[in-house]
């Protein structure tokens, strides 16, 4: 017989060939890197967190670097005694820096000498960010004291303060900060940035023993006394957030004897389904 046409032997050509690249590993079949390409150089940032108000160096701060791209994690230091953090290695991208530490306002925004560094910024290939200085301001607090009308302290009453603000066209307040009394009915509640502030205090009774039928209180009669509570209070023991005073708060200040009394008030029941 004669030999095959051409076009048999083309096939035959290419199904050997399937079979031999089926069984090569992934890196032996994929097309490699052209030579000369690199890898981007990595970057690094240096620099160091100080106080706002006199600049001493901040030592246990907590500086995080944040990517803003998907799949990089964030990286994160401690300062040392001299207020000096560093990042090597970093894969260029775009970051943002976040500063912590106890005693001060998070901060996010760094400076190279007098100019403020933007708090989100592109680090290039091979970049070598120094010097980047982060100024912390000290944070607020608020303490005093809640008790009852009978001057006994209020233990475990919960304490909110409130901050008036504006979202959306609207005028709301909103939680700044909350805590709860010890066991002397004393609070501090801390971390607190400046602005004008209401403080309320709530004290709610005990949970009773699971499946204990509760009582109606009643008088020496013995006739059922209406039901009382404790209603939320605001500074100055006041019952209505539009009769609370103010509690006005700058960089670093502390508003001590902040305290409200608690007083029973009348409550109603109301039922629907």
């Amino acid at each position: 017989m004669g030999r095959p046409c051409g076009i048999a032997a083309s096939v035959c050509g290419i199904v050997a060939l399937f079979f031999s690249t089926a069984s090569l590993s992934r890196a032996q079949w994929e097309i490699p890197t052209p030579a000369g390409t690199a890898e981007p150089a990595p970057a690094s940032i240096r620099g160091t967190v100080v106080a706002q108000r006199n600049g001493i160096p901040l030592n246990r701060a907590s500086v995080v670097l944040t990517p803003r791209s998907a799949g990089l994690p964030p990286l994160s230091v401690t300062t040392d005694v001299k207020g000096r953090y560093s990042f090597s290695g970093v894969p260029p991208g775009v970051y943002e820096i976040q500063v912590s530490r106890d005693g001060f306002l998070p901060s996010s925004t760094g400076w190279m000498q007098s100019y403020r560094f933007p708090p989100v910024f592109t680090l290039r290939p091979g970049a070598d960010l120094d010097a980047l200085e982060f100024r912390l301001f000290p944070w607020g607090v608020v303490s005093g004291q809640v008790t009852f009308e009978d001057a006994s302290p209020a233990v475990n009453a919960e304490v909110a303060l409130y901050r008036d603000v504006w979202r959306r066209g609207s005028h709301i307040y909103e939680i700044a900060a909350r805590g709860r009394t010890d066991d002397r009915g004393n609070y501090r509640l801390y971390n607190i940035s400046p602005g004008t502030y209401f403080l309320s205090a709530g004290w709610s009774r005990p949970a009773s023993v699971p499946g204990a039928i509760e009582q109606a209180r009643r008088d020496q009669q013995g006739k059922v006394v209406p039901d009382q509570a404790y209603a939320v209070t605001f500074y100055p023991s006041v019952q209505k957030l539009l009769d609370a005073a103010p509690i006005r708060l700058g960089y670093g200040d502390e508003a001590t004897a902040i305290d409200v009394v608690l007083n029973q008030t009348p409550t109603v029941r109301i039922l629907g389904h």
